[in-house]
């Protein structure tokens, strides 16, 4: 198995190592090749609205620096005490009321996989999900394309040059698709002919099929 290591400018955060990032949530939960410093899903109750630069070494006002944030599948909440739970709803810091706390992702391995497959990759669109029957299982090393370390396949960690490799897969296709593009284009009129004698051929046998 290739474990790939690259910083992530911006975040000081190491591939391949996983981490727990402010919100209680753990690294490999959180797509940090997504443009922009938004706050992850699973906590983004635990910060006001408002905030747009999520960083997962500094906890900043999180849950207006009371209590703890405790990730869910419905945004996360933050458990002040035993009795008193809040959230932000927009900018406003307040009592929970009748909204959902939602499964907390540390807690179950169906909400830890359901988070992973909506969230971690994303930005990724080669990403490998885990199935819907698989939710409940905790993967192992050797279960397909899943590894030990979190449920995408592997492939997904894998660094070249210091980028993630699906950036250089998104790159080499759109190298294709332009190469293919300009040869159709330089050679449209010769395509354009080849078609045009196949037309006449296909006539041609047409006409000597009938006349039989």
């Amino acid at each position: 198995m290739i474990e790939g290591y690259n910083i992530i400018e911006g975040f000081d955060l190491i591939e391949g190592i996983n981490r727990t990032c402010s919100g209680n949530i753990s690294s490999d939960l959180i797509d940090f090749n997504c443009v922009g410093n938004s706050v992850p899903e699973g906590i983004k109750r635990c910060y006001p609205q408002s905030k747009n630069n999520y960083d997962c070494d500094n906890e900043d006002n999180i849950c207006n620096n009371e209590g703890e944030c405790v990730p869910t599948l419905e945004g996360g909440y933050c458990r002040v005490d035993s009795e008193v739970i809040k959230i932000y709803d927009g900018d406003e810091y307040k009592l929970i009321g009748n909204k959902k706390k939602g499964d907390e992702i540390n807690e179950t391995t169906r909400a830890r996989n359901r988070h992973k497959n909506l969230y971690s990759q994303k930005c990724n669109p080669f990403a490998t999900k885990i199935d819907e029957k698989d939710l409940d299982k905790e993967i192992d090393a050797g279960s397909g394309d899943y590894g030990s370390r979190d449920e995408f396949s592997d492939i997904d960690s894998i660094t070249i040059g210091g980028r993630p490799s699906n950036y250089l897969n998104m790159i080499f296709l759109a190298i294709f698709i332009i190469c293919l593009l300009f040869l159709i284009i330089y050679y449209r009129n010769k395509i354009l002919n080849l078609f045009k004698n196949f037309k006449i051929e296909i006539e041609k046998f047409f006409i000597q099929f009938r006349a039989k």
